[in-house]
């Protein structure tokens, strides 16, 4: 299921560049103001959290050294899960509360629109709403440490796909008996986030993928790649993005 959450805030705010933290954070902060032990349960689940968001879309603003200028004080995002009781939870929380903190900034929500969930084949393109994060470990001069995964490392595609199977075993407490056949990176461009303390490596990115449908369908509800909870990994269908990718159903 999936969310476009219409927000406002003051006409040319400044909002951080490095925002996705904040954005979580509020996300779970609303749910826990209705739900304490839905949050609870959520925050502390040491594997997938199955949801994830869009970046902001801000179609009037103006880039600045010390963030983004929103001209006319006007944003979206997109929010998708599989699992039906967080879409509830987050419409309900999100009415309760009426807006977004994102650090110093206060986004309300002016509407929320249920859409209409895609017909998805056997091969898709896909377009990142959020880049993707991958990690592995791997041994820089003598230790062992994190190291972010872009398309150019050849174990990218390896590692993507072995995700979305793990998420899918987790979900649904079963054996994945779907596979991906093939992944083709169309495009893609590198990205720099913060998260805390810690800068992440991650990727825009347009590619084809082939694959069994349920798998990609659960990729598309979930996200693709790791930390999808913090605002990566999410997709949209074919190459655009900026818009309605999906028709509304209805407007909550």
């Amino acid at each position: 299921m999936r969310l476009k959450i219409n927000l406002e805030t003051k006409k040319n705010s400044i909002l951080d560049f490095n925002y996705q933290y904040y954005l979580a954070s509020s996300l779970y902060n609303i749910i826990r103001n209705v739900d304490l032990d839905f949050a609870n349960k959520l925050h502390e689940k040491r594997t997938f959290k199955f949801f994830t968001f869009s970046k902001l879309f801000i179609k009037n603003r103006e880039i600045l050294e010390e963030g983004i200028k929103i001209l006319d004080g006007k944003v979206y995002l997109y929010l998708s899960s599989p699992l039906e009781e967080f879409i509830r939870k987050i419409i309900y929380a999100l009415f309760e509360s009426g807006e977004i903190k994102i650090k110093d900034l206060s986004f309300y929500v002016q509407q929320i629109s249920l859409l209409e969930s895609p017909k998805i084949d056997n091969e898709v393109i896909f377009k990142t709403l959020s880049p993707i994060c991958l990690r592995t470990k791997k041994e820089i001069n003598g230790v062992l440490k994190d190291y972010d995964l872009l398309p150019s490392d050849k174990e990218f595609k390896e590692k993507l796909i072995k995700n979305l199977k793990k998420k899918y075993e987790s979900f649904y407490k079963t054996q994945c008996k779907y596979d991906i056949e093939n992944i083709k990176i169309l495009s893609w461009k590198p990205k720099r986030i913060k998260i805390k303390n810690l800068y992440f490596r991650c990727s825009e990115m347009i590619f084809k993928i082939k694959g069994d449908k349920e798998l990609l369908k659960f990729g598309y509800e979930c996200g693709f790649g790791e930390k999808n909870s913090m605002g990566f990994g999410m997709v949209g269908i074919g190459g655009n993005i900026n818009g309605n990718q999906n028709k509304a159903k209805k407007d909550i």
